[in-house]
């Protein structure tokens, strides 16, 4: 006897053989009607550009960027929408002279559309929007491909709330004093705020933050390859010489974090796989700094051990830098006092003697540039009102500088020293207001060092702590929030100190009563 089929199975089989189901149609349409709107896309882009290769394959670029990030986690987007923004040069890099076929997407998602569509807004700002719309609707449809979140420390959610009447008060005061809104510098003092929304949005657990280490070694390394070629095969070839400088200075926050990337893990963990990896990577971001020739990443990367060394609780690792330190203390000496002596010897005593060139303004015309600037902040801020200028403003020349207009138009309404030109701008309320993340990221991530369990945990809360200070440095020593790594490491620093503190238990958890009790809840397995 044969089987009697029932609908079901009929229903069933007629489904296995592909047969048209309710919604096929529809979903035949969909892939012909998307390729052809690439199509005319790509069509009308090419005329548009006159033919320019990158603008007409533009569309097919962002049709398939669009589908990739639809379909993959979002740790994994916002770490290569990191790794695009520090690993692409921009045209001004090396002096403008030479720049990579990949420039003008550099030029777009750093300094944005402006030039393109006469529209006020920064590429990575389009970019950011787009992922935060993506994380939306996947919270919305109960997607689960990004996992389960670790909360974000309140506290930081707070003080960014405060951030944001701080830039209002600085504006208004601003507009108040005649000065103007100065939209643009508020934009430079929220941004960092921006990248830490995205960051705690996209990357769910403080695990999953090692996809950025990677892409900062990655982004540091071809930095460094790119500024090989410059000073070795491109400057050469064009000026007879080598350029006093390979890319731009917030590259010098990059080599320095990338650094700390590779050591940090080896000093803690003290792992054949994590000293290997230190070993083969290393020589290239140092490579890079010399290359580059900026003085002031050495004084970040000094500044970031120095401060990790001394205000971290007292680990293995510390002892064992201790006594090799130790052993090693007269030939440190030495090799110190030559390059102090020597300021212009180069070679392996440059972080020595470009420390001393900061310090020293009888050695170095920057420096005293710099020194003379910092008086007439300090002589502006004596004159006027303690309360600030508004952001609009800028200080006045009390002491004789160089006018350094023709490179660097607005050097006195955002100065070289932003710590003291922030303090001029905003006046005490303000900076204080403003500046507060640094002090709660530094908080946190020394509390989450402090409860670490694993060694993973205890690297993540170092580099952390190694963020702040490299943000910190270069906002002293350099125009700081003008550079894009400025933003990101100032966001990943805020982001991943707040969640690892909760993660820990240093820092309770929203909606827990006391820290005891976060301890209590859902903590993050680790892994080496």
């Amino acid at each position: 006897m044969s089987p009697t089929a029932t609908p079901d199975s009929s229903s069933h089989t007629a489904s296995q053989i592909g047969e048209p189901t309710s919604g096929g149609p529809t979903r035949r349409l969909v892939l012909p009607g998307l390729a052809a709107a690439v199509g005319l896309a790509t069509i009308a882009a090419m005329f548009a550009s006159g033919g320019d290769p990158i603008l007409t394959v533009a569309p097919v670029l962002l049709v398939l960027g669009g589908l990739a990030l639809a379909r993959i986690p979002l740790r994994w987007s916002a770490a290569g929408f990191v790794f695009m923004l520090l690993a692409l040069d921009i045209s001004t890099d090396a002096g403008g002279i030479w720049s990579s076929p990949l420039a003008p997407l550099g030029d777009l998602l750093g300094g944005g559309f402006s030039g393109l569509t006469r529209t006020p807004f920064a590429g990575f700002e389009v970019v950011a929007l787009l992922l935060f719309i993506l994380a939306t609707w996947r919270h919305a449809t109960r997607d689960k491909i990004d996992g389960t979140a670790v909360p974000t420390a309140g506290v930081m959610r707070t003080c960014l709330v405060f951030v944001v009447m701080g830039c209002v008060y600085a504006m208004a005061l601003g507009a108040t004093n005649g000065y103007g809104l100065a939209l643009w510098k508020a934009r430079y003092l929220l941004h960092p705020l921006l990248f830490f929304a995205l960051f705690q949005t996209c990357f769910q657990q403080p695990e999953d933050f090692r996809s950025l280490g990677t892409a900062v070694v990655a982004a540091a390394i071809i930095k460094a390859l790119m500024a090989a070629w410059v000073q070795i095969v491109a400057a050469p070839a064009l000026t007879g010489g080598r350029l006093a400088y390979a890319t731009n200075h917030g590259d010098s926050l990059l080599f320095a974090m990338a650094v700390l990337v590779l050591v940090l893990p080896a000093l803690v963990t003290w792992t054949r796989r994590s000293i290997l990896r230190a070993i083969i990577f290393l020589p290239l971001p140092l490579w890079g700094m010399l290359l580059n020739n900026r003085r002031l990443v050495w004084a970040i990367l000094a500044l970031a051990i120095i401060v990790i060394f001394l205000a971290t609780s007292w680990r293995p690792w510390k002892r064992r830098v201790l006594r090799y330190g130790l052993t090693m203390a007269p030939v440190l000496l030495l090799y110190g006092a030559v390059g102090w002596k020597n300021v212009n010897i180069g070679g392996i005593f440059t972080p020595i003697a470009k420390i001393r060139t900061m310090l020293d303004s009888k050695v170095d015309n920057s420096t005293l540039w710099r020194d003379r600037e910092a008086w007439n902040i300090a002589a502006t801020l004596q004159a006027r009102s303690p309360l600030g200028i508004g952001l609009g403003g800028e200080y006045q020349e009390f002491v004789f500088n160089d006018d350094i207009a023709g490179f660097y138009p607005d050097y006195r309404g955002w100065p070289h020293n932003t710590v003291l030109g922030l303090l001029l701008l905003l006046g005490i309320p303000g900076f204080v207001i403003v500046w507060l993340p640094n002090l709660i990221t530094l908080f946190l991530a020394f509390r989450a060092e402090l409860f670490a369990t694993t060694p993973v945990q205890r690297t993540a809360a170092l580099v952390a702590i190694g963020a702040v200070v490299a943000v910190l440095a270069l906002a002293w020593g350099d125009t700081g929030a003008h550079f894009i790594q400025y933003k990101l490491a100032a966001g990943l620093a805020m982001a991943l100190a707040s969640k690892l503190a909760v993660a820990t238990g240093a820092w309770p958890a929203p909606g827990a009563r006391d820290g005891r009790e976060a301890r209590r809840g859902p903590q993050v397995t680790w892994t080496r």
